[in-house]
């Protein structure tokens, strides 16, 4: 089990891209947050095996709408 913090920038606001990934990290089975930040940005905190989150994340750098890269 690993957890993870990431801070997303770039044009991650306004595009879908946080319910992307909370529907990304439930179909995978990840615990976690995503919240949009007074900054512009996305914080994310994944919580699962390993392996899983690694491919998750992978998934979140295709952004800003990850759940549409599959």
């Amino acid at each position: 089990m690993i957890n993870y913090h990431l801070i997303i920038t770039g044009r991650v606001q306004g595009v879908g891209f946080r319910w992307s990934v909370y529907q990304l990290a439930r179909n995978a089975g990840i615990e976690g947050i995503v919240m949009n930040k007074d900054d512009g940005s996305v914080y994310c905190e994944l919580q699962g095996p390993i392996e899983i989150v690694k491919q998750l994340i992978t998934k979140i750098k295709a952004g800003p709408t990850p759940l549409r890269a599959n």
